[in-house]
């Protein structure tokens, strides 16, 4: 009979024991620490929090790619409402809740690519620009004349601006080795077209009968 009741206090103790674990389980998960997460093509830093806190959580998005203009949090499977239960800062990703945490998290919502500047240039002065979206081909722009090709192209526009350079300079043989100045031009044209109507008029007197009869 002694045995038998020492029997049932051991099973009756192990059952309080195992419903104990159960509980302190339950409570464990029940207070956190609460994961948190991203639906998109963002990263999120922390990515736990502690119970009962009001974490500020940080978006990462691939160089060049804006921040979404809005989002969707939600918490423990309820959406938060952007207008009273957190902040949400579009220049740098940063989003912190003015509710306490008291589930996992989960921040919804989807960088878009950029747009930047491709800037050409050849003998130091800019001959072109364009704006182009990251990810999107780079236009070709013809190779000016007496240069070789491009330095600094490529096929797709990385997530920031570009320069592109023109090289290989050759000096026209055929150009002329003096340039004469906008002043000098007038006289130059002048004379020449004085020299024309000396020649018209010369002409005309040895042509003329009457005065070649005389």
């Amino acid at each position: 009979m002694k045995t038998k009741s020492m029997a049932m206090v051991a099973v009756l103790a192990l059952t309080v024991l195992a419903f104990s674990v159960c509980i302190a389980d339950e409570a464990e998960g029940a207070g956190g620490p609460w994961t948190v997460t991203t639906d998109g093509n963002m990263t999120i830093s922390p990515t736990k929090v502690a119970d009962g806190s009001r974490p500020t959580l940080s978006l990462t998005a691939k160089q060049g790619w804006d921040y979404p203009a809005t989002i969707t949090v939600k918490m423990g499977g309820a959406t938060l409402d952007a207008r009273t239960d957190y902040t949400y800062n579009t220049t740098n990703g940063t989003i912190t809740l003015k509710v306490i945490a008291d589930g996992n998290i989960t921040v919804i919502g989807n960088a878009t690519p950029g747009t930047f500047t491709v800037t050409w240039i050849a003998g130091g002065e800019v001959i072109h620009s364009a704006r182009v979206t990251v990810g999107s081909s780079i236009p070709w722009v013809d190779v000016p004349k007496n240069y070789e090709g491009w330095i600094g192209w490529s096929s797709t526009m990385p997530g920031h601006n570009v320069t592109i350079s023109a090289y290989g300079y050759t000096k026209d043989p055929w150009a002329s080795s003096y340039t004469l100045s906008y002043e000098w031009s007038i006289v130059f044209i002048a004379c020449c077209l004085l020299s024309l109507v000396f020649t018209a008029v010369i002409a005309w007197i040895l042509t003329d009968p009457k005065r070649r009869d005389k």
